[in-house]
């Protein structure tokens, strides 16, 4: 890590660094996919800005609104046990009474002190700044690339406080919801920036997400998701088929074979990530078939 050398007189300090999915990608392919299946990719200024607010918003803000959401724990600093050390009093007035109404509130401003000063910016600070950051940076990225994108920015926002009202703070989020959000929204964002959504696209989008969030589930040591990752590509099979997109169809199966056969190892010798960093690559050219047939 490179070392910051002289004098620092910033009040925030934003870090990007690499992520290592595991599943198809990640988002920021998904949302590829999606700009592929909109059929608007073109060498221009205006349409590569486009694509990178669009792979921006996707990857780095949505994931980082989703983490400032989903792996804290918003119920413990809320919770009465909190709040169970009295505060020094605050005279707002000389001769308070303890009992009077003023009385009341220095003793409660005085808890509500300590209460920020040792229990909740010590552990949430850092996070409280990420949110202050990001939500309204995502936004204003959104605002650019239109309302659809608008539309889904909110959509993340509200599936993040979904899954942190599910999770009650255990800082596992399910799986589902953020399969939903990597995986089916990032494909639609990638799609809608740049042309009008089709039925046949958003159901790629959700035949994706089921794959995604069972790839999640094998990494998170869970063994049933298997049908749901063979479902999710054998639908995007039945749906070129059935649109006439044969050889793509043909393509996307070919590929499906190969993930099959390796689950015999995964049964086998119980070791998900080397079957996920085998299969990766076969899922994102599955995903590159589909987007460029429709």
């Amino acid at each position: 890590m490179a070392k910051n050398q002289g004098l620092d007189n910033r009040w925030i300090d934003l870090h990007l660094w690499p992520g290592r999915p595991l599943a198809g990608g990640g988002p920021l392919w998904a949302a590829l996919c999606g700009l592929i299946a909109a059929g608007g990719l073109k060498l221009s200024a205006s349409s590569v800005l486009t694509v990178g607010f669009a792979l921006f918003l996707t990857g780095p803000m949505w994931g980082a609104v989703w983490q400032a959401i989903t792996a804290a724990d918003w119920f413990t600093p809320f919770s009465t046990s909190e709040w169970a050390t009295p505060g020094p009093w605050l005279k707002l007035l000389p001769y308070t009474a303890p009992d009077s109404p003023a009385g009341w509130l220095a003793n409660s401003l005085g808890r509500a002190g300590i209460w920020w000063r040792e229990r909740f910016w010590p552990r949430y600070g850092t996070t409280v700044i990420n949110l202050i950051v990001v939500s309204p940076l995502s936004l204003g990225v959104a605002l650019i690339l239109g309302r659809p994108a608008i539309v889904l920015t909110m959509a993340v926002w509200a599936l993040a406080i979904l899954a942190q009202l599910v999770d009650r703070g255990a800082g596992t989020p399910p799986i589902e919801l953020q399969a939903i959000v990597q995986g089916g929204l990032a494909w639609l964002l990638g799609h809608t920036v740049l042309g009008e959504l089709t039925w046949l696209s958003a159901a790629m989008a959700g035949a994706f997400a089921v794959s995604y969030g069972a790839a999640l589930a094998l990494a998170a040591g869970r063994r049933s998701p298997l049908v749901w990752l063979n479902s999710g590509q054998g639908t995007v099979i039945v749906l070129l088929a059935a649109e006439g997109h044969s050889l793509p169809a043909v393509l996307a199966t070919l590929l499906l074979l190969p993930q099959l056969y390796l689950q015999a190892y995964l049964h086998r010798d119980g070791d998900a990530f080397w079957y996920l960093r085998h299969i990766q690559p076969l899922v994102m050219v599955v995903m590159l078939v589909a987007a460029l047939a429709i």
